[in-house]
C-alpha cells in the first residue's frame, strides 16, 4: 500500500472522528466548538478527494456519488451550527445554493440510489427548504462571491468553507463544479486576467495533453497545490510579471503550431 492511500485512510478517519466529535459538541449545546469541528472535518474531506484524485483517478460515476454525498453532509451539519445572527445568515445563504447545485445534480441519478441514499438526498432537499429564503434574501452577496475570491473573504469561515469547495471542484471526483476557477493560476498573474487565447491555449492543452495520462495527472495536480502561492508573489512582482507574459506567450504560440 502506498504512502499516499495510506495517507488517504488517515484522512478519512479524521473526517470521521470530527464528524463524531461535532456530533458530541452539538449534543452537548455547545455550537461553537460544533461547528469548528464540522468545518475540520470538510476541511480533511476536500484534502482526502484531492488527493484520491491525483493518486488513482478512479472517477466513477459512483464514486462520485458517494463524494458528492458526504460533501453535503459536512455543509448540512455546519450550516445548522450557524446562528440567526446577520453574518452567519450570509453563510447560510452561500451554503443553501450550494445544497441547491448538489441537490439537483445527485437528483439526476435517483434511479441507481438505494434506501440510504434516497433517505440522504431527501435531507439535502430539507435543508434547501428551510433555507431557501435566506438564498433570495441574499441573493446579490451570492452573486457577488463570484468576483472574490476564497482566501480574500472577510469572513474567514466562509472563505474556508469556499476553499474547500474550490479544492473538491477541481477534482474528477466532483460530481457538479461548486465553486469557479480558471486552472491556470500562474499565466493568470502574468496577464492579469483570466480571459485571453493564450490561457484558452493552456487550458486546452492541459485537458487534452496532460489529463488523459497518469503523469500528465500528477503533474498538474502538483500545479495546482504550489500556484496559487506562486501566483501571488508573481503579481506582487511587475517586472516577473512582464517577463513571464513574454515567455508564456511564445509557450502558447508553440502549442498552438
Amino acid at each position: 500500500m502506498s504512502p499516499t492511500v495510506n495517507m488517504i485512510k488517515d484522512l478519512m478517519g479524521k473526517v470521521n472522528l470530527h464528524l463524531e466529535r461535532g456530533r458530541d459538541y452539538d449534543e452537548a449545546g455547545d455550537k461553537v466548538q460544533a461547528l469548528n469541528n464540522y468545518i475540520e472535518a470538510l476541511d480533511c474531506l476536500a484534502l482526502s478527494i484531492y488527493m484520491m484524485d491525483a493518486e488513482t483517478g478512479q472517477e466513477t460515476l459512483n464514486n462520485k456519488i458517494n463524494s458528492t454525498f458526504k460533501v453535503s453532509s459536512c455543509l448540512i451539519k455546519i450550516m445548522d451550527c450557524l446562528s440567526d445572527k446577520e453574518y452567519d445568515k450570509l453563510k447560510k445563504a452561500y451554503i443553501s445554493n450550494k445544497l441547491t447545485i448538489i441537490y439537483e445534480a445527485l437528483n439526476n441519478h435517483k434511479e441507481t440510489f438505494d434506501l440510504n441514499s434516497i433517505v440522504r438526498l431527501e435531507a439535502i432537499s430539507s435543508s434547501i427548504m428551510s433555507t431557501k429564503h435566506l438564498v433570495s434574501e441574499y441573493q446579490d452577496f451570492l452573486d457577488s462571491r463570484e468576483k472574490i475570491k476564497p482566501e480574500n473573504e472577510a469572513d474567514k469561515i466562509l472563505g474556508k468553507i469556499r476553499d474547500n469547495l474550490l479544492t473538491i471542484s477541481k477534482t474528477k471526483y466532483c460530481l457538479t463544479p461548486l465553486e469557479k476557477f480558471s486552472g491556470c493560476f500562474i499565466a493568470t498573474a502574468a496577464y492579469s486576467t483570466s480571459i485571453h487565447p493564450d490561457l484558452d491555449t493552456f487550458r486546452s492543452f492541459r485537458d487534452e495533453k496532460l489529463l488523459p495520462h497518469a503523469i500528465g495527472k500528477k503533474l498538474v495536480s502538483i500545479y495546482y497545490k504550489l500556484s496559487p502561492s506562486l501566483a501571488r508573489a508573481i503579481d506582487r512582482q511587475p517586472a516577473i510579471k512582464k517577463l513571464l507574459k513574454h515567455h508564456l506567450s511564445r509557450l502558447a504560440n508553440w502549442m498552438r503550431s
